[in-house]
């Protein structure tokens, strides 16, 4: 396993009644990612990070309602959906 992936913090982080994921998004853009899910307007005060997280959760939100991901059921995680080749979100 390389250094790279011993040293992330993944965290859950709900975007949405009933939808999950693991990030390792600082908590502190976690509002930011649960904005760009929701579909909110970006905020033009936020700092790049802040961006980046609210662009991620609006393409997990689109990649979702293509259907290249899905909720598993056993624990609300919002995972790439059986068949999807893995993608960078």
């Amino acid at each position: 396993m390389s250094d790279k992936l011993k040293n992330c913090k993944f965290t859950v982080v709900d975007l949405a009644n009933g939808v999950k994921i693991n990030t390792t998004i600082p908590e502190a853009n976690h509002p930011a990612l649960r904005s760009g899910f929701a579909r909110h307007p970006v905020n033009p005060r936020w700092n790049p990070l802040k961006y980046h997280a609210w662009k991620t959760g609006v393409q997990l939100r689109a990649a979702w309602m293509r259907g290249e991901m899905v909720v598993r059921s056993t624990d609300s995680l919002l995972v790439p959906a059986p068949g999807e080749k893995g993608r960078d979100f």
